[in-house]
């Protein structure tokens, strides 16, 4: 079951696995069902109010469980008593997640079993993330206002974390002729680069003059061993 809650509204949203969604506007004192509209028997992945409008819910329905990869997408602004699809730039991937952008209405998230996509024209278009991100299945997308980052959720492949501020500007920066956005300031430690452990050199085997062919022969009043042996060293060694 997915739910939805607005509580400065009193307002109550919520779908099950076999494609019923239910509204309440007092609290849970009573319900109203809203998805006869929309296609039937199937898995309500998500209903999401909007955090702008009151009155409007998305939902997303999967398929996957009747071999049905096509990406249902609706938006309700009047609380579900109509519907239309945001899904037509979609390709054919189960949808399991939807998420409204904080900050701008017209932006939405959406995770498939396929991979993450955004629109920053409340679905005429849709981008999908191929930078840095893999194309597997999102379960769940959270927005964590106080850092603008939104949080993903994959199937077996970690945790993402995504910075909203660029997404955020772009609806602006396309109506120009020429747009840059420009990145967050690199910031400069005095630290880096400094060494501060010096490596020494481990002990080694002292030099031993090898005589080659092409070298010259060996002194032997230097390097012969038994130079000045005499018959006392030999008595000594028997001692």
């Amino acid at each position: 079951m997915s739910v939805s809650v607005i509580n400065i509204y009193w307002q109550l949203v919520v779908g099950s696995d076999d494609g019923h969604i239910h509204v309440s506007t007092d609290n849970g004192s009573s319900w109203q069902h809203i998805s006869d509209d929309l296609p039937q028997q199937l898995w309500v992945s998500r209903v999401q109010f909007s955090k702008h409008f009151p009155s409007r819910i998305y939902a997303t329905l999967n398929g996957y469980r009747w071999d049905d990869f096509t990406p249902y997408l609706y938006v309700s602004d009047d609380l579900g008593q109509s519907w239309r699809s945001l899904a037509q730039d979609l390709p054919l991937s189960p949808i399991n997640v939807i998420r409204e952008d904080h900050n701008n209405a017209d932006i939405l998230y959406v995770g498939t079993d396929n991979g993450l996509f955004v629109t920053i024209d409340r679905g005429l278009s849709w981008q999908m993330f191929n930078k840095d991100f893999p194309r597997v299945a999102v379960h769940d997308l959270f927005i964590q206002e106080r850092d603008n980052d939104l949080l993903i959720g994959t199937h077996g492949r970690s945790i993402y974390k995504l910075e909203l501020e660029a997404i955020q500007s772009l609806n602006k920066l396309i109506l120009r002729p020429v747009a840059v956005v420009a990145p967050e300031p690199i910031k400069h430690v005095k630290n880096w680069g400094r060494k501060y452990r010096v490596v020494k050199k481990p002990n080694t085997i002292p030099d031993i003059p090898v005589q080659n062919s092409k070298s010259a022969p060996l002194d032997s009043k230097k390097e012969n061993p038994t130079e000045n042996y005499t018959e006392n060293d030999k008595n000594k060694e028997i001692k």
